[in-house]
């Protein structure tokens, strides 16, 4: 599955990504019933969730159908209705479920199938989400790691478009997995006993050799990009920049950007200039 490019890690990207989901299922049919096992949708008005505008429905309305949907209440065509609904409310705090529970179940609902701007705005809320989590609440990236997985199948593409992300996703994962592997925060979810490919493929992705964040103070953090070379980013916490620095001395702006843009080459160019 392909995975469009990534956002710089923001609540507004996110927001802004909600937003396109509604605009791209406003066309979407509201459909017209609901089937149910009556054991297990009595709790669940399913003519009420259909005749409430779906912006008008609340966290406790959903709950039970969400918790139920694809496996005793409802089909495919009433969880792309209820979808943009459902994410708003889970990223919002207000749905309650697991997020591997809700990411698993729109797996289930064949996501990766659903038809092309309603599946790829979808998956830009979900990557938008995944990289705030990087940036901003590392504990909760495992459950939503496992959850995309769960939800499309393949986590590579994701840790693929994490990888090649703007700069601040780039340092916002590079934290991370430096966070992740000191407490071995990844693997966790007793969920990704339903994706062990994933699991394995999410705990190489942390463990990976490479840069590493070494120093952590209020106003700052230092990362050494290549310690045996001695490049190191030193990004000022409140400004979200960052400064190369050498051994020696600190880049000038063309240098700086040259790697800070991710050209590892150039990086690689650099060090061999600068140093031997």
């Amino acid at each position: 599955m392909r995975v469009s490019p990534l956002p710089a890690p923001s609540a507004g990207a996110v927001e802004s990504a909600l937003a396109a989901m509604d605009s791209a299922f406003s066309g979407v049919p509201r459909p017209v019933h609901v089937d149910g096992c009556r054991c297990c949708s009595g709790r669940v008005d399913l003519s009420r969730l259909l005749r409430t505008p779906l912006n008008e429905l609340n966290g406790e309305d959903l709950r039970n159908y969400a918790a139920q949907a694809m496996t005793t209440i409802g089909d495919t065509a009433e969880l792309v209705w209820f979808t943009p609904r459902l994410l708003a409310l889970q990223l919002a705090g207000e749905l309650g479920l697991d997020d591997e529970a809700l990411l698993g179940t729109l797996g289930l609902g064949t996501l990766t199938g659903w038809a092309g701007r309603l599946r790829e705005t979808v998956c830009a809320a979900l990557g938008a989400e995944l990289a705030r989590r990087l940036a901003e609440v590392p504990s909760a990236v495992d459950a939503w790691l496992c959850g995309l997985a769960l939800a499309t199948g393949d986590l590579g593409p994701w840790l693929d478009a994490v990888d090649a992300g703007p700069p601040a996703l780039r340092v916002a994962a590079l934290r991370f997995r430096t966070w992740a592997r000191r407490h071995g925060a990844v693997g966790r979810s007793a969920f990704w006993s339903g994706a062990p490919e994933a699991a394995a493929l999410a705990h190489a992705w942390v463990m990976r050799e490479g840069p590493e964040v070494l120093v952590e103070e209020p106003g700052y953090f230092v990362v050494f990009a290549d310690p045996g070379d001695g490049l190191r980013l030193v990004v000022d916490r409140e400004r979200g920049a960052g400064v190369l620095e050498t051994r020696e001395r600190r880049l000038n702006d063309d240098e700086a950007a040259a790697v800070w843009a991710g050209d590892a080459t150039a990086a690689r160019d650099l060090a061999d200039e600068l140093w031997w």
